[in-house]
């Protein structure tokens, strides 16, 4: 249906996760259920290979064969289908901390002790909650880092997706600056390199990835385009790089623009 309308990304979500979430729950259910038809159909031909004609004790308080297998499927489709819901809806705001001690030959000892705070993929566009995101950034600054880097994938397709997160994201600052780099979502290749049927946008790719660039601008961020940046502390100096993503061709033809072939 994404063909046909432009839904974002979480509504396309949506419509594309919960069918295949109960797609896998019927398929587990429609296994226990051949596996409960095969059961009878073998049984019947024993019986009638062995003249074993024999009538269960309708007296005996057993649970049936066939109402045991059935409930079991039931049970077990049941938990992919509660499990897979649960994460798609709250575990999208389940920010954790984790703290990484990184040893690095050679750094400057200025530089010894300093904070950096990494957060990556927000997908504005799968984001519903703003309540749950202002909690994670404040959760991010609780830790007072020294340096922030966003490492890519701020919008899933569109730069209006973040038009609603400016001022929570805004408050992301650091005593030695907020950088970040492109991610592969941000430039548009998964919506503007398919073909809708009813396009209202009336955008370019190349005018939304301009966007996009535009919102590190506004939030503070320094975007880093295939840049570096030196970082100076009491006269002494790291260099922070930033790439733009590569995929694709996009290696190949680096390559070979700079050095004249193509290596395998």
């Amino acid at each position: 249906m994404n063909l046909f309308f432009e839904w974002n990304n979480f509504i396309a979500a949506c419509f594309m996760f919960f069918p295949i979430s109960l797609l896998l729950a019927k398929t587990i259910l429609l296994f226990s259920i051949g596996v409960d038809i095969f059961s009878v159909f073998f049984r019947n031909i024993g019986r009638r290979l062995t003249n074993n004609n024999t009538i269960p004790n309708a007296n005996k308080k057993t649970i049936g064969r066939s109402d045991f297998i059935i409930k079991s499927g039931l049970l077990l489709s049941s938990i992919p289908l509660v499990a897979l819901t649960r994460g798609f809806i709250s575990n999208l705001y389940d920010y954790q901390i984790k703290q990484v001690n990184l040893i690095l030959p050679d750094l400057p000892k200025s530089f010894e002790g300093k904070i950096i705070a990494q957060i990556s993929d927000i997908h504005a566009g799968s984001l519903y909650n703003l309540n749950a995101v202002k909690k994670g950034i404040s959760l991010l600054l609780s830790q007072k880092p020294d340096i922030i880097f966003f490492t890519g994938d701020l919008v899933n397709d569109f730069a209006d997706e973040m038009d609603d997160y400016l001022s929570i994201f805004g408050k992301l600052t650091a005593p030695l600056g907020v950088f970040s780099i492109l991610g592969n979502h941000d430039y548009g290749d998964y919506h503007f390199n398919r073909f809708h049927f009813n396009n209202e946008r009336k955008l370019t790719k190349q005018q939304n990835l301009s966007n996009v660039k535009d919102i590190h601008l506004k939030l503070g961020w320094q975007l880093l385009l295939n840049e570096s940046k030196e970082i100076v502390v009491n006269n002494e100096k790291i260099t922070l790089v930033g790439v733009e993503n590569w995929g694709g061709e996009q290696p190949i033809q680096l390559w070979r623009s700079r050095s004249g072939h193509v290596q395998g």
